[in-house]
């Protein structure tokens, strides 16, 4: 029939569906909104990141803080007890010279002049110009002024300029194993006090 077109099966042909202007404003807010899901998940997700971040840096500078913090005090402390160690040898000194000043002074008001003419005459029975100095080595025709000497010039060129050796000789040991203790007298009392500050020799009774 004229005008009547037949359909074969197997091709029959579909419309495409065409989208209502409903349809299509409700498909858009669903994609913006997953799109705002999505940016909500990756701004948690860096917030989160950040925190953590931020949570071990203040960690680490805490920490950071407190070793410098420990160390500071230690050194500190370090640095006072070398001060008072200083401060505690330097009274000491100040006492000893006290107490030689005095010593010094009691002595030459209470010396009667027969005394003084005797220790004159033998210095190294003057325990105001006598010392002593232990292990000092022994040698063959050995010069004991000279060694006396050579220990007094070691002390310093302060000591060496103002303090002169006048006698010397060797006591008496009683151990077998060290050599005779080397005792010695010098010019004067000042010059024995010289050599006292520091006390580096023993003194004689």
């Amino acid at each position: 029939m004229a005008g009547v077109h037949s359909v074969s099966p197997g091709r029959i042909s579909h419309q495409p569906h065409v989208m209502t202007e409903k349809e299509q404003l409700s498909f858009l807010v669903s994609t913006v909104t997953k799109i705002k899901e999505g940016q909500d998940s990756m701004k948690a997700l860096f917030e989160a990141k950040l925190d953590n971040l931020k949570s071990e840096l203040i960690t680490n500078i805490n920490s950071k803080v407190q070793t410098l913090k420990l160390e500071l005090t230690e050194s500190i402390s370090e640095e006072t007890r070398r001060v008072n160690g200083v401060l505690t040898t330097i009274q000491l000194m100040q006492s000893r010279l006290d107490t030689l000043e005095q010593q010094r002074s009691t002595l030459q008001e209470n010396v009667l002049p027969d005394q003084s003419t005797a220790n004159h005459g033998n210095p190294l029975h003057d325990p105001n110009r006598s010392l002593t100095a232990s292990v000092i080595q022994v040698t063959v025709n050995e010069n004991l002024i000279q060694k006396a000497q050579e220990l007094v010039n070691s002390l310093g060129e302060e000591v060496k300029s103002q303090v002169t050796v006048t006698d010397a000789i060797r006591l008496h040991s009683r151990f077998n194993d060290r050599p005779p203790i080397l005792k010695f007298s010098v010019g004067s009392f000042d010059q024995k006090v010289l050599l006292l500050t520091p006390i580096k020799i023993h003194t004689t009774v």
